[in-house]
């Protein structure tokens, strides 16, 4: 009997490539979250935190997406079905029917998401002029600006599950033709990368204190647990693979080894930043 493909559960707001967009449960704490930080960090005399706030998380939000649509649309043209595109709180994620085309689409596919996080910053910079001085798209557009680098620059960061480790990785094999060449020090990496991201919330809420300060440590605490997950995972995976390699005596290469954690080619995801699965610690594809 045909069963039809498991979805990530949540409001599917449009499709694209045939690929439902879903917003997850979560990603609503992530609007009230960004809301309720950046509403208060940009209100002004003239115009209400809550509205500046809102446009703020419209603009991660659409950052996001536009990340994994770069995955997804990226994935289609080298010939990988997108699934599903889904928007979480740490992040988001894309899902691929298939399997990999080989390491230099892989590359590919992940680089996708933050170059077109980087192409809508150079948008927002042209757009900028535009509307200096009118309240309040002026600063929506500043916001838009920074997500958009901070989210390219952040999952190009080396490290699992981000997509920067897993690029890593797929060009080391193009060049090398050795899968899976240096992932456990990305793994490391990744867990490294997770304790700066609390340490660095904590110092900013002991300094400025506050309810909002609050927020962002929680909100760390989270985007960490996801960043250190796919580190450890894949440390454990390069663990598995070292004693696997170890116990064959063939003379040939083998088999190319399965997917692990954040180097899964099916799964890109964001965070990310799921990112990518740190949920693009994405492209994998995971921001």
């Amino acid at each position: 009997m045909h069963t039809e493909p498991r979805r990530t559960p949540g409001l599917v707001v449009a499709r694209v490539a045939g690929a439902p967009v879903v917003l997850t449960w979560s990603w609503l704490l992530l609007v009230v979250v960004v809301a309720l930080v950046y509403g208060r960090i940009l209100a002004r005399p003239e115009q209400s935190g809550l509205v500046m706030g809102l446009l703020a998380a419209l603009a991660v939000s659409i950052a996001v997406l536009v990340h994994e649509l770069g995955h997804g649309l990226t994935g289609a043209a080298v010939g990988l079905r997108p699934k599903e595109f889904v928007l979480t709180f740490v992040g988001g994620h894309t899902a691929f029917d298939g399997t990999g085309r080989g390491p230099w689409a892989a590359a590919a596919v992940t680089a996708a998401g933050p170059a077109a996080n980087l192409l809508l910053a150079g948008a927002g910079l042209l757009v900028a002029p535009l509307v200096e001085g009118v309240s309040p798209w002026a600063a929506a557009v500043d916001v838009a600006v920074v997500m958009n680098v901070v989210l390219a620059l952040f999952n190009l960061v080396p490290a699992l599950p981000l997509d920067g480790g897993r690029l890593w990785l797929e060009v080391a094999e193009g060049l090398t033709g050795r899968p899976l060449a240096g992932l456990r020090p990305l793994g490391v990496l990744g867990c490294l990368l997770a304790l700066v991201v609390v340490g660095a919330a904590v110092v900013l809420f002991v300094r400025f204190g506050g309810w909002p300060g609050l927020i962002v440590v929680a909100a760390a605490a989270s985007a960490g647990a996801t960043l250190w997950s796919g580190g450890a995972q894949a440390v454990r995976d390069a663990g598995r693979l070292r004693r696997e390699r170890g116990r064959d005596t063939g003379g040939g290469p083998g088999p190319r080894p399965g997917p692990v954690a954040g180097t899964d080619t099916d799964r890109h995801t964001g965070h990310e930043g799921d990112h990518g699965t740190a949920p693009d610690a994405d492209p994998g594809p995971r921001t």
